[in-house]
């Protein structure tokens, strides 16, 4: 199984976008210079690792599911895109240091909620990290906690109430 915390790289958005470009998979990989099983093996292995459905194959066409769709101008419009939880990996940057070393850093998860009334969010499941602690909440006081402060604890999967038009920064720290 590929590792779950380095699937989003350059060259797995550049497969992606070749294959929304290019509208099937056997284009895709021409294009790529890459085999058709190829190409759908390695999407399979980005779906496994995210958990998530990207594309759907009950056509011959290439067509994200909406998982896996840049969301147009409407969308962010629309009712449901009033709030989005963002994981930042610090264990996925694919870029070297000066060195050419693995760069690794802190992960965080942010959620930001730009409706009028509180939201429910939901943290991820213990693959992105098993415990995360507060680090920022707008609608408290807007400030970064010092590491010499801690704020409060949350487990994966955990619920957490982020409080209208505000946001809230997790740290993981296991």
């Amino acid at each position: 199984m590929t590792d779950r915390r380095n699937v989003l790289t350059p060259e797995a958005l550049a497969m992606m976008d070749t294959i929304s470009r290019t509208g099937s998979f056997a284009a895709a990989a021409r294009e790529l210079g890459k085999v058709p099983s190829a190409l759908t093996y390695n999407v399979r292995q980005l779906e496994d690792a995210l958990d998530v459905l990207l594309f759907d194959r009950r056509s011959r066409q290439a067509q994200f599911t909406p998982a896996g769709l840049e969301m147009s101008e409407e969308d962010w419009r629309a009712g449901f895109a009033k709030s989005l939880g963002v994981f930042l990996n610090g264990d996925a940057i694919p870029t070297p240091n000066e060195r050419g070393e693995r760069v690794v850093d802190q992960s965080f998860y942010v959620m930001f909620n730009a409706h009028h009334e509180a939201l429910e969010f939901t943290l991820p499941e213990k693959k992105w990290g098993t415990r995360w602690m507060q680090v920022l909440n707008t609608y408290e006081s807007g400030e970064l906690l010092s590491d010499e402060r801690t704020g409060p604890q949350i487990g994966a999967g955990d619920a957490l109430t982020v409080q209208a038009w505000s946001t809230i920064l997790l740290r993981r720290i296991d």
